[in-house]
């Protein structure tokens, strides 16, 4: 994977476009660019949601290649001020952002969305709910565990975060519903539960709960078998979809695939295991930055330390390729994210909007809260 960086500048550029074989010089300065670099062929890759073009014969081609003169950069233009409402009136935005902790990512992310979402309609709207705010989102985590790690500005606190990192790790495994129970008002799946044991649901037979399914496999397991024996390989991937259940269930696995892949370094011998996770929908304001954080503990917890325990190998985080087709805020909660985050970009520093998860009394909140989420989940298991 090119390394990835982020730059703020004015440059003088040649224009190629599509449109003419005319090349033109012009000022564009680039707001918010997210470059991908060439490692090879020395170029980048940038994707730009907002650009101001200073040029007497109009603004750059919506699609134009553009070539650097400071530097050896190519460039494409993925949106411009220009008349482009019709291309825009059928496409879903694809947006792009790159940060080194999760925190910035996240940030950005959340931003790229307001500036440049479309307005969508959802099956869960009720009557009177705003549209909602939805793109395709690539958010890129560079160094997943570095800090600043947790932002503020998410529905929830420390304890919640703790209590999804445990669901992740199978906690909450036992809330699976008998799918033939019509009665059962427990869940239909938990991420952990597809993961490692994909293909299985539960049925009363005979009053009694029994596993059913045509198969049973440990997805996790086997990705770490797999990443042990050949850490380049390309099929250490994890599945949740199950067409024979999710095509008629109400509310389906968000998550879709979580892929690993390691390099090797050439000088410590040290291990970095990348990650790819895909969600076919994701709640931005409601949800990403818990999923985020969640399957970044996973990664390291789960994969990243067995993988090192049975390899004798030093494993570290690599980074988190975070990609959802529908990644959206809910009209019902446009306005808390405004005023929440949005809002407060002019008046706060990013210090001011984020907390480090190292910190002492963060740390401390989140150790102690288990043993209140033990209580509460058999709390739920007494009366269900």
């Amino acid at each position: 994977m090119p390394a990835l960086r982020e730059i703020s500048c004015a440059r003088r550029v040649t224009v190629l476009s599509p449109q003419t074989t005319t090349v033109r010089e012009t000022l564009v300065r680039l707001s918010v660019l997210f470059v991908c670099v060439n490692r090879y062929q020395r170029y980048s890759w940038v994707r730009a949601p907002a650009l101001t073009i200073n040029d007497k014969a109009g603004a750059v081609p919506f699609g134009s290649m553009v070539l650097t003169h400071s530097c050896r950069e190519s460039i494409i233009l993925c949106r411009t001020r220009t008349n482009d409402q019709e291309l825009r009136m059928h496409n879903i935005p694809v947006l792009h952002v790159c940060g080194t902790s999760l925190a910035a990512a996240y940030e950005k992310a959340l931003i790229a969305l307001h500036a440049n979402g479309i307005p969508f309609r959802t099956q869960y709207d009720k009557p009177g709910d705003p549209l909602s705010l939805d793109c395709t989102m690539n958010i890129t985590v560079l160094d997943p565990l570095s800090e600043p790690m947790i932002h503020k500005a998410f529905p929830g606190g420390i304890e919640d975060l703790r209590e999804y990192v445990m669901e992740l790790q199978g906690a909450k495994d036992h809330w699976v519903k008998n799918m033939n129970d019509p009665d059962d008002t427990r869940w239909e799946y938990t991420y952990h539960q597809r993961l490692q044991a994909y293909g299985m649901w539960h049925e009363l037979r005979d009053g009694k709960p029994t596993e059913a399914g045509l198969m049973k496999i440990d997805q996790i397991e086997a990705v770490i078998s797999k990443l042990v024996a050949q850490p380049f390989t390309r099929q250490a991937q994890m599945i949740t979809w199950m067409p024979n259940i999710d095509l008629d269930c109400y509310d389906p696995p968000c998550l879709q695939s979580v892929w690993y892949r390691i390099i090797e370094d050439e000088k410590t011998g040290d291990y970095w295991l990348n990650c790819n996770i895909r969600f076919r929908s994701n709640d931005a304001w409601g949800a990403n930055f818990m999923n985020m954080f969640g399957f970044i503990l996973f990664s390291r917890e789960v994969i990243a330390d067995e993988v090192q325990k049975q390899s004798g190998k030093s494993v570290r985080l690599a980074r988190l390729n975070w990609h959802a087709d529908s990644w959206h805020i809910y009209g019902k909660d446009i306005a808390d994210a405004r005023a929440r985050l949005f809002d407060r970009i002019e008046s706060t520093t990013f210090e001011q909007r984020v907390y480090n998860f190292s910190g002492s009394m963060i740390r401390e909140i989140y150790d102690e809260a288990e043993a209140a989420i033990r209580n509460k989940i058999a709390e739920y298991d007494r009366t269900h």
